[in-house]
């Protein structure tokens, strides 16, 4: 309780309070070789003698090590904070040895009273342990139906898929109903099995609460949960998988094993253009304090270290601002990367070589904790009592939980994300403005088939307000490429990455591009897109699904590759070369030979393209709503326009 002592009453205030603390109340004497500190470790002295309260060593550390306070006064400079004299305070984390010694520098406290003060500080190993679930690691999955068993659970659900599949199915060519029913069977048994109704179930009441609510819930979708159908039967998404002419997989976004095996919880991201009504929502489905807005530290992300560095080194202005938008682009491209795939992206392949060293001096920096705000789209659903179990806090004018992301994440809470994405809002308020229900995905796809309108948008960089493709660098990429159909949209989508450069050339130009090898190519390619190139994570767990591998493992083994985890990749890489030779002989006739070595290349092809390859379902979504766009400003430019121009006034 620091802060007291430059009060009149502040010794009789802390006095009560060791009264109400009893045992569990210290002075704290500290060790700086200032005047102050001194003379109050002498009055602490005597108030302890005198009423008997312990003392207790504190530290005042703002760095662990000496060294560091160098880079700690280069933090307060790029903030322009001076402190007029620290000459004689310590910052770091010191050993029991330098406690000792400086205590005795600063020549107050007996050898006695030094030791006293140090073994009362092992009080913190002897703290009784907390017993609640807010500190395990059981997942906390609230129930929107609390008093029902799991099969119960289950079977509204099941009840509740199939009821919409009646009638989503009249949109649907009869001849394809069957493979759809086992489609949606297989995705249910998946979540059955991995007692992960409760989630769909929660989502499903929240987003149909919210669109009573007047919300503006995403057509498309965001990061892999359009993968599944019954995303789209549930009203996460219009995305049709089973009939998109990209290819999405079920198991990127959840497998039996994943869920099992790691103990995690699904993730679907819901893209919403106001996000404040599916907050409400959320709090009419699981009533009052059992949910909150996250709290979330800011930290000194890449961009933020540089410009502290920079600062603080005096760096030349060209140089400080050509590395920050060379920053910029990596951090953008994370945004698009899912939570488990951003450790893949790597800062320093967007930094001209000549600056790699410099830049790497910033990132000391990195991780700083620079404040606390509201999450920007981060909600905690509990069925316990939030502000009672673990806390609230006001940050600005906000009311959050103290509970973090990463505390969810490592404690198995529910974070819910609801992202404010302006695209989404734009696509409403058009469609609201031409008097029109917005079309859903697979109804905008038969509506752009073929129409030249909506192409140009594309072809002649018209692309002011295209979600994607509105920057002056890829307008003109788009422009080039020009795409003719959604598959060669959300290809460009993901070709644009950073880590598909080297073949970027070959994809604009329409190059013919394959390995082959026609076992390999025919996996790949398809009508749309007949081009081989290993653009998406899904592109490689076909090819390896191929080889004989479970499809419910591939993803995993993308990520382990492009990782680099070198001994959980080894074993697959056995069983893929072994798998893809018997196929080889197999279908196309080759000699063993020849086999091993098509096999040991199509393995090099996935090692190579797996640090560029994108999620496709994400891909798709966003290409979705660049094509929305894209639709509405040919065929309704004055609305397009009016709306426009009415969004970017309001954000300023």
């Amino acid at each position: 309780m620091g802060g007291l002592w430059k009060y009149e009453d502040g010794s009789n205030l802390l006095l009560d309070i060791a009264k109400l603390f009893g045992s569990n109340f210290f002075f704290e004497v500290q060790y700086h070789l200032v005047e102050s500190q001194a003379n109050l470790n002498k009055h602490i002295i005597d108030l302890s003698n005198h009423y008997q309260i312990p003392i207790v060593c504190g530290c005042d550390s703002h760095v662990i090590f000496p060294e560091q306070c160098k880079d700690r006064d280069d933090y307060l400079l790029s903030k322009h904070i001076v402190y007029e004299d620290e000459s004689g305070w310590f910052f770091d984390y010191p050993e029991e040895e330098d406690i000792v010694e400086r205590f005795k520098r600063q020549g107050v406290l007996t050898n006695s009273q030094i030791k006293e003060a140090l073994e009362n500080t092992n009080i913190f190993a002897e703290v009784e342990e907390y017993n609640s679930r807010v500190f395990d690691t059981s997942i906390k999955l609230p129930s929107v139906y609390p008093d029902k068993s799991q099969d119960d659970k289950n079977a509204i659900l099941s009840n509740i898929i199939w009821e919409e599949w009646a009638k989503e199915k009249e949109n649907v060519p009869k001849n394809q109903w069957n493979k759809y029913e086992k489609e949606i069977e297989k995705e249910l048994n998946v979540v059955i099995e991995t007692n992960m109704a409760d989630y769909f179930l929660l989502d499903y009441k929240v987003i149909r609460r919210a669109k009573d609510l007047g919300g503006h819930i995403t057509l498309t979708g965001r990061g892999s949960s359009p993968s599944f159908y019954i995303s789209k039967l549930l009203g996460f998404t219009t995305i049709d998988r089973i009939g998109a002419s990209v290819k999405l997989f079920p198991e990127r976004f959840i497998t039996k094993e994943r869920i099992l095996e790691a103990g995690t919880l699904p993730d679907i991201d819901i893209n919403s253009g106001n996000p404040q009504v599916l907050a409400q929502a959320q709090i009419d489905v699981l009533g009052e304090n059992h949910t909150y807005p996250m709290i979330a530290y800011g930290t000194l992300r890449p961009k933020a270290a540089w410009k502290l560095y920079a600062r603080a080194k005096n760096i030349d202005f060209d140089t400080a601002n050509l590395i920050s938008q060379q920053i910029d682009q990596y951090e953008m491209d994370l945004k698009h990367v899912e939570e488990d795939e951003k450790d893949s992206l790597d800062v320093l392949e967007y930094i001209d070589e000549d600056y790699r060293v410099l830049y790497t001096e910033s990132t000391k920096y990195l991780g700083i904790i620079s404040d606390s705000k509201i999450h920007p789209c981060g909600y905690l659903m509990y069925d316990g009592d939030i502000k009672e179990e673990i806390g609230l806090v006001r940050t600005k004018e906000n009311l959050v939980t103290v509970m973090d992301g990463l505390w969810a994440e490592n404690y198995k809470f529910l974070k819910n994300d609801l992202l404010k994405v302006s695209v989404v809002e734009l696509i409403y308020r058009i469609y609201e403005k031409i008097g029109l229900k917005p079309h859903p995905l697979p109804e905008l796809l038969k509506l752009c088939q073929n129409d030249v309108d909506v192409w140009n948008v594309y072809k002649n960089a018209w692309t002011m307000g295209i979600n994607q493709v509105e920057q002056r660098s890829t307008s003109g990429r788009v422009a080039k490429y020009a795409p003719k159909n959604i598959s060669e949209l959300s290809a460009f989508v993901a070709a644009i990455r950073p880590g598909f450069k080297s073949n970027y050339k070959q994809f604009e130009a329409r190059e013919p591009f394959s390995y082959g090898i026609p076992s390999l190519d025919n996996i790949v390619q398809t009508k749309e897109f007949p081009q081989s190139f290993l653009i998406y994570q899904e592109n490689s767990m076909q090819v390896m699904a191929y080889a004989g591998i479970q499809i419910s493992q591939t993803y995993e083994i993308v990520k382990n590759i492009a990782k680099k985890r070198v001994e959980k990749v080894l074993k697959y890489k056995e069983q893929f070369i072994s798998g893809m030779t018997k196929k080889i002989i197999k279908t196309e006739n080759r000699s063993k030979e020849d086999a091993i070595k098509v096999a040991d290349m199509t393995w090099k092809i996935i090692e190579d393209s797996s640090k560029y390859q994108f999620n496709c379902s994400h891909a798709y979504s966003v290409a979705g709503d660049s094509l929305y766009g894209a639709y509405l400003k040919s065929h309704f430019p004055l609305q397009f326009y009016e709306v426009f121009l009415d969004m970017l006034e309001k954000d300023g």
